[in-house]
């Protein structure tokens, strides 16, 4: 192709200067056309830092180097489709700083799938109990049961069922 940047810049050039055509040429490829800028072309590229390279003299492209664009037959619009609607996400409070309103609505959404959280019996309560404590929900006392109930050191479970107790107590 061109051996040398000078010949490419000087090709460049001439596309540039040459308006009629190079629109032509865009506007059969589909490329929108762009707004005038300001000098004939593009700057050359400077020097590698710290590589001095003396400049090559100017030389003309020979003519059977260049790339003959032939007019193709008008390509199909490309049919629009319409974007996907991104998920309403589920309301919270007016203010989006308010970390609470949002523990809510996670301790809301997170309840119904307690049967697919991993982990023991103590860990599942936990979430129960702060749920309870979060939510004021007497709903929640049955679950929390359930899991206080399958824990196997005694001393936990009795811990977990006395801590159960004082939580129905505050929910009364």
């Amino acid at each position: 192709m061109f051996s040398k940047t000078n010949d490419l810049q000087k090709a460049i050039d001439q596309v540039n200067n040459n308006d009629g055509d190079a629109a032509d040429v865009k506007s059969q490829l589909g490329v929108p056309p762009m707004p005038p800028t300001e000098g004939a072309g593009v700057p050359p590229m400077p020097a590698p830092f710290g590589d001095e390279v003396p400049a090559a003299p100017a030389a003309e492209a020979p003519a059977d180097t260049m790339l003959e664009v032939k007019p193709a037959d008008e390509p199909a619009p490309a049919p629009e489709t319409p974007a996907p609607e991104a998920p309403a996400a589920p309301e919270t409070s007016s203010d989006d700083g308010d970390l609470s309103a949002v523990r809510e609505n996670v301790l809301r959404d997170l309840i119904p799938l307690m049967d697919k959280v991993q982990g023991d019996p103590e860990y599942k309560f936990g979430i129960y109990r702060e749920a309870m404590d979060t939510l004021h929900d007497k709903g929640l006392v049955s679950g929390a049961y359930k899991e206080a109930s399958k824990i196997t050191d005694e001393d936990k479970k009795a811990e977990s069922l006395i801590e159960l107790m004082k939580a129905i107590d505050t929910l009364k």
